[in-house]
């Protein structure tokens, strides 16, 4: 199932290595898109804002790699930047989903602004801008933004590469969305599916659960038992010491 813009309502690789922010103009192409449903948008200058259908959109640069413990880059792990915007209309025209749906398919006619998986493996130009962070718990860190998307450049003689990574679409509103497809996203982006204000009425919380019924959070890791005190030793017998470890 596609998700056509005319229909909405108008209103990093697991290495622990730290990678370098990036700054400048990089060829990528879409290796993921994912909507998160329906989230809560921050006030604005002190205006509430309405909450709004949202997306995740992740690039791999075709020409920069994850870094290794020794400084080396890793060949088979492209760098992945990713970008959450907010889903709007295709008839507002100044919303980044417009643009970037613009910059994906510049020939297409706005009745055809579907986002479905042919998206994937779009080649395109991202515009990189490193963000030093001096307050709060990043405080002293260097973070990457994308600042903008544009077609790919074409130049005489360049091919650029094909996508390292399997590319995923995911729409937790498809009729055939999978549970095994779901479960293929990392963590803290199936927390933010589940804590959409649709995920209750969502395909995907019906598959999960069945009937619709929301799928209850994880729970805790239990508070392990406590150890009962040792049975006291008979003087006579030889005290002898056990290790748990």
């Amino acid at each position: 199932m596609a998700r056509n813009a005319n229909k909405v309502a108008t209103q990093s690789s697991g290495s622990k290595v730290q990678q370098k922010a990036l700054s400048g103009s990089f060829p990528a192409r879409i290796v993921q898109v994912v909507f998160l449903g329906v989230q809560e948008q921050r006030a604005f200058q002190g205006v509430a804002k309405p909450p709004v259908d949202q997306i995740r959109i992740t690039y791999e640069l075709s020409h920069e790699f994850m870094i290794d413990e020794n400084g080396e880059p890793v060949a088979d792990k492209p760098r992945w930047e990713s970008e959450q915007i907010a889903f709007h209309s295709a008839s507002v025209d100044l919303a980044t989903s417009t643009k970037r749906f613009k910059t994906y398919r510049p020939d297409a006619p706005v009745s055809d602004y579907n986002w479905d998986d042919s998206l994937l493996g779009t080649a395109v130009q991202v515009t990189l801008a490193s963000r030093d962070v001096t307050q709060g718990k990043h405080a002293g860190k260097t973070f990457t933004d994308i600042k903008g998307v544009t077609p790919a450049a074409q130049m005489p003689g360049y091919v650029q590469p094909e996508l390292v990574n399997a590319a995923v679409f995911f729409d937790p509103q498809d009729e055939s969305v999978s549970v095994e497809a779901f479960n293929g996203l990392p963590d803290f982006m199936q927390d933010i599916i589940k804590g959409s204000l649709d995920y209750a009425d969502s395909e995907l919380c019906a598959t999960l659960a069945g009937g619709g019924a929301p799928v209850a959070p994880k729970a805790p890791a239990p508070a392990p038992a406590p150890v009962a005190a040792p049975a006291p030793v008979a003087a006579e017998a030889p005290a002898g010491v056990d290790n748990p470890f």
